[in-house]
């Protein structure tokens, strides 16, 4: 596996597959076998107005997950997905055993009850104290095949859940949240950039009516008002004494976020004494918590444009909601104003949630740049640590999706390579397997060339289709080695699937290929140059190939894989016969695994191991060969990556017609790359390897010093 190779892998990794956290696991007994699938993703919603406790902060709280006939529990740390929301949620991973399927129950605990992860917590006891409460839910996978449980405060409100999901999946909508987290492609994205177009010109509209509804209100207030005076002196006291005691009645109901009495009372202090501003602030919050933007911005308005001594409230929160109500009304224009505005203030508890709406403002107008910088200015400003994961979150999810739209764009890939090596012992090539090659004893300094060129046709965030073709050739500065430069043409077509797998990141990649050998076996083009040696190379051996390749991300620093080769060589060369027919089908199988042993990921262990089966019509070569090999990443100094490797194989030639043969080879191997630009690398190493065998025209040792520059280009 070359560093290139490497890279590339983890690129995938890191772009396409977020992991689950696991969940903390309380006690289990029994078995069973129900509905949702263990050891696979799954996110977990719950919905409940009463669980905001602030307005202006993330809140978490907790879930008890359960299995009904194991009695597996496990609980869940939930977190709001923005201030103000009453909507949790989590992702996580069910690890239970043996289980493979469980029947779920949710509960959520009491005010007040915190439930620590101690395997003594007795559940039994806990739901007859009645310290935990059932909750609805509704199960169903996403449009990624992701298991989701989506939990509620109420039935009815689950009921009205079902009948939206229902209607949804009839009208093939998927049923996404107002905030996504997930990667956005071209087509999602121009559907995204054609619906805010049109709200923001249906914006204006909205306004206008809103404006005249605050018309209204206002000519109905001051007929209140002027009713209100009229009243007798005694009259008007008590009925403000008693708006005074229903206003703070409906704001202990709103701190105990009991919503719909919250707003009954606001609005009947209102009737009862419209000269208090307050309460028509506080009726347009409870609005604006009831999911009633437009009515809560008309409130909040006339709260502000007409501001009198007495009002108590923070203007500056007023403001806040105002620009959270035209972002639940899709008027992003006016929520991005508004926010910004609030910024500005520098107020230390309202303008850090300002800059996290501006930044999911601009994320939902794919401005990602502009959203990034304001995740970033909640990093430096906030004090609530949920905010701060939330936003660490967002700016994450912001990366991975510039990083999506970029590749996605691009349909051509150009590679060119050019370099030259010291060969100390060059090897003569007389099949697909280079360390079946006998030696030459002669040292040799050999140009290295190399080209591809490939169009990927596909990709989407789960799968890729791309064409490729491949040239590679080493041109010798001595005539006596003519013969034994390969000239290697190579075609594929690889195919790409990202999922996941037991709950993990996962890749599948099949890549069928044909590959074309040429030598130039009677060194007719020994005296030739580089370019008219080419047509001096006679085709030597043709190739069918066929690959499958797995990659599972077993944890952040560590993937696994696990791949199968078959090959099938076909020789085209006069001299290949009988016993020495390189004809063969070839069989591998190897795993490699990597392990990065820091959070930048320079510093990793790679290991690989393999079992290759070549099955030769000539007798001389039929092997079985085992490999083992390891590698070390390490930042060799600024900018240079370093690697060291340690391969070794062992190769059973057991049908030979001499005698059997037995090859032990060992190879040290040390390089530095580094980028000298976006699109050039540099390439600086060497090898030593020797070769023990019990033929002793097949042992040997060699060591290869070599400079490659690497180019690439994508359009």
């Amino acid at each position: 596996m070359t560093f290139k190779i490497l890279l590339l892998t983890c690129s995938f990794i890191f772009t396409h597959m977020a992991q689950a956290k696991p969940a903390r696991s309380l006690a289990s007994n029994k078995k069973a076998t129900r509905l949702v699938k263990v050891e696979q993703a799954m996110k977990l919603n719950y919905k409940n107005k009463a669980w905001n406790q602030s307005n202006q902060k993330i809140d978490s709280g907790q879930l008890l997950l359960r299995d009904i006939q194991s009695g597996f529990s496990v609980i869940i740390d939930v977190y709001e997905t923005t201030p103000n929301s009453g909507e949790f949620t989590s992702r996580y991973l069910l690890s239970w055993g043996d289980l493979q399927e469980v029947s779920p129950e949710v509960y959520t605990p009491s005010k007040g009850t915190q439930i620590s992860d101690s395997k003594s917590v007795d559940f039994n006891k806990l739901a007859s104290d009645k310290k935990l409460t059932r909750a609805p839910f509704i199960y169903h996978r996403d449009a990624n095949g992701d298991q989701v449980i989506d939990s509620f405060g109420s039935r009815e409100e689950a009921e009205g859940a079902l009948k939206k999901y229902k209607e949804e999946l009839k009208n093939k909508i998927q049923p996404s949240d107002a905030i996504t987290e997930e990667v956005i492609d071209e087509s999602e994205a121009a559907r995204i950039r054609q619906e805010v177009k049109k709200m923001e010109e249906e914006a204006p509209i909205k306004a206008a009516e809103r404006e005249s509804l605050l018309a209204k209100l206002r000519q109905k207030v001051d007929q209140q008002k002027k009713e209100f005076s009229s009243l007798p002196t005694s009259q008007r006291n008590a009925q403000r004494a008693e708006a005074k005691k229903i206003s703070d009645e409906a704001m202990e109901a709103y701190r105990n976020n009991q919503l719909v009495p919250s707003e009954e009372g606001f609005r009947k202090s209102m009737q009862l004494d419209p000269n208090v501003l307050d309460y028509y602030f506080y009726y347009g919050v409870v609005l604006n918590k009831l999911d009633r933007p437009a009515d809560s911005l008309i409130y909040l308005e006339y709260a502000s444009r007409f501001p009198v001594k007495t009002s108590t409230y923070n203007p500056l929160e007023g403001e806040f909601y105002k620009g959270v109500n035209y972002y639940k009304l899709n008027e992003y224009t006016s929520a991005l104003k508004k926010f910004q505005e609030i910024k500005a203030k520098k107020d230390p508890t309202t303008s850090p949630m300002a800059a996290f709406y501006e930044g999911i403002v601009l994320f939902q107008l794919q401005k990602f740049e502009e959203s990034k910088a304001s995740f970033q200015e909640v990093l430096d400003t906030s004090q609530d640590p949920n905010l701060d994961q939330r936003a660490e979150d967002f700016i994450e999810n912001i990366e991975r999706t510039k990083m999506f739209l970029k590749q996605k764009n691009k349909k051509w890939f150009f590679t060119a390579s050019g370099g030259l090596e010291f060969d100390s012992n060059v090897l003569a090539v007389n099949s697909s397997t280079a360390g079946s090659a006998d030696p030459t004893n002669v040292g040799d300094n050999r140009w290295i060339t190399g080209g591809s060129i490939e169009y990927r046709a596909i990709y989407e965030k789960t799968h890729e289709f791309s064409i490729k073709s491949k040239i590679d050739m080493l041109y010798s500065t001595k005539e006596s080695s003519a013969a034994v430069d390969p000239l290697v043409y190579n075609f594929t077509a690889p195919f790409k699937y990202k999922s996941q797998l037991f709950g993990k990141g996962y890749k599948l990649e099949i890549t069928p290929g044909y590959e074309i050998l040429n030598l130039d076996e009677d060194s007719s083009g020994a005296n030739k140059g580089f370019i008219s040696s080419f047509e001096e190379r006679q085709n030597y051996l043709n190739s069918t190939l066929f690959n499958i390749a797995n990659t599972l991300v077993i944890s952040d620093k560590y993937f696994a894989g696990l791949t199968f080769k078959y090959r099938h060589d076909s020789s085209a060369s006069p001299t290949t016969v009988n016993d020495n027919d390189t004809t063969a089908n070839k069989y591998t199988i190897s795993t490699n695994h990597i392990y990065f042993l820091n959070d930048k990921k320079n510093v990793g262990l790679i290991g690989d191991t393999g079992y290759t089966r070549n099955s030769s019509f000539g007798k001389n070569y039929t092997y079985n060969r085992f490999d083992l090999s390891s590698m070390l990443l390490f930042p060799a100094m600024e900018g240079v990556q370093g690697i060291f490797g340690l391969a070794y194989y062992y190769a059973q030639y057991p049908d030979k017609s001499t005698a059997a043969r037995y090859d032990n080879s060992t190879t040290y191997s040390l390089n530095f790359s580094k980028n000298m630009s976006s699109w050039l690398t540099a390439t600086l190493g060497g090898s030593y390897n020797t070769n023990y065998s019990n033929n002793p025209s097949n042992q040997y040792f060699k060591y290869v010093i070599l400079g490659v520059l690497t180019a690439n280009w994508s359009l």
